[in-house]
């Protein structure tokens, strides 16, 4: 069973190479969605065409690299972060839903 985004990271590259798998039209569709989406929506399509390619036996589908995961620092939310939103949300009318969401 294929997963429908799966199919249409496939299908768009298919489309784009005219059903001829070919290394340079490859390359261009890559550097094409590069531009367009970000690094981790480019870095999923890619794996897919790769994996995709590599399942047909295409010999210089191992060639095709994958940029590195971006870097990511997740937000530290502190107790003073928690108060402060309180304080601002203090007089507005729904502020016990608000409270009771933030909290």
């Amino acid at each position: 069973m294929v997963l429908p985004h799966i199919r249409l990271f496939v299908t768009t590259h298919l489309d784009y190479v005219h059903l001829k798998i070919d290394k340079q039209k490859t390359l261009q569709y890559l550097t094409r969605i590069i531009k367009k989406y970000s690094i981790i929506t480019y870095r999923k399509r890619v794996y897919q065409i790769r994996k995709f390619l590599i399942f047909l036996h295409i010999d210089w589908a191992n060639k095709i690299n994958q940029p590195s995961e971006p870097y990511y620092l997740p937000k530290r939310i502190v107790m003073d972060d928690i108060k402060n939103t309180l304080i601002a949300f203090e007089r507005h009318e729904f502020y016990k839903q608000i409270k009771a969401l933030v909290i």
